[in-house]
């Protein structure tokens, strides 16, 4: 009886491992954005164990691509833009999107803008999660 429970116990530990596992490298984003004219999008990219899914503007768009692109951007997404940098004053439109969520273990919460030149730049960097400016 003693055996019965204890393979039990580690049935239920493995159970439960299996989800943290499988969602470790797990990309969840949300992804809002807005013209500055009122008009407004959204998209959600999940990349999970289940496959890659994308909904709202990113459905037209290949999913498999879109998780690439999360990952290769991890780093950028998950940093805020540095503080000292010098920019351009090129106004680039008022566009303004919003990344939150995680890629694998990186939390994200990135504000883009076009108000400048580094801001331009990177929209331009993050454009394939990002729609096309207005």
């Amino acid at each position: 009886m003693a055996r019965l429970a204890v393979w039990a116990w580690m049935l239920v530990l493995v159970g439960l491992s299996v989800p943290a596992i499988a969602s470790a490298g797990a990309v969840d984003l949300r992804i809002s954005y807005g013209d500055g004219a009122g008009h407004r999008k959204a998209g959600h990219l999940i990349c999970d164990s289940r496959g890659p899914r994308a909904t709202g503007y990113l459905r037209s768009r290949d999913p498999a691509k879109l998780c690439r692109a999360a990952y290769r951007l991890k780093r950028f997404l998950a940093a805020p833009p540095p503080e000292n940098r010098m920019c351009t004053q090129i106004y680039g439109g008022p566009d303004r999107a919003r990344v939150r969520g995680n890629v694998a273990d990186a939390r994200v919460d990135r504000i883009f803008t076009r108000t400048n030149g580094c801001e331009v730049a990177d929209w331009g960097h993050a454009q394939a999660l990002l729609p096309r400016p207005a």
